[in-house]
Formats: C-alpha cells, structure tokens, sequence
C-alpha cells in the first residue's frame, strides 16, 4: 500500500521539485516497489501531456530590451573584487538608501 506521503513525494519527484537527498532516498524506495514505481511512471506521464499541451507563451514585445538594459547595467557596475574595499573605517562616510529599480 502506498501511503499518503509516498503519493506526495512520487508527485514531487515527477516534477523535480525534490531535493537532492530526498530524491536519493525516494528512487531507492521506488527500486523497491513495484506499485510505487507504477504511480511514479503514471505522475511522470502525466506531467508530460500537460507541458506538451500547454500552449507556447509569447514574451511581450518589450522583454528583450528590458534584459538586455539589465545586463547592460551589470556589466558598467565593476565586481566587489574591482572596487577598493574601505572596510569598517570608511563605513561612516557613506549613506545608503534604497532606489527605484532601473
């Protein structure tokens, strides 16, 4: 009999929402039983129909030029290694405050 848990975990594991130990530890259950091996390869296939029916998204017009200004913006700002480091001693000098989003 498979139990209520081992239902949850045969669902995460068909959509590879488990974490690295636990899906060690559920695939050595799996090997194990053969009932739990079928709900598996059911969960499996069914994860696969609905992707493959799920129609395909077009992004908005707009997104590329939206990632390409981000990636154009992180790449002026230098890397923590490449700016001076002031430690605690220039702490003082400094104010920070948030800001709108680019």
């Amino acid at each position: 009999m498979i139990t209520e848990q081992q239902q949850e975990q045969a669902a995460l594991f068909a959509l590879g929402l488990l974490g690295e130990e636990e899906r060690r530890h559920f695939a050595e259950a799996v090997r194990a039983d053969r009932q739990l091996r079928e709900l598996l390869w059911s969960l499996q296939r069914t994860a696969d129909k609905l992707a493959l029916a799920t129609p395909a998204a077009t992004p908005p017009p707009t997104l590329k030029d939206k990632v390409l200004k981000r990636i154009a913006i992180t790449q002026a700002v230098p890397a923590a290694a490449d700016r001076p480091s002031f430690g605690v001693a220039g702490a003082p000098g400094f104010l920070f405050h948030g800001g709108a989003d680019p």
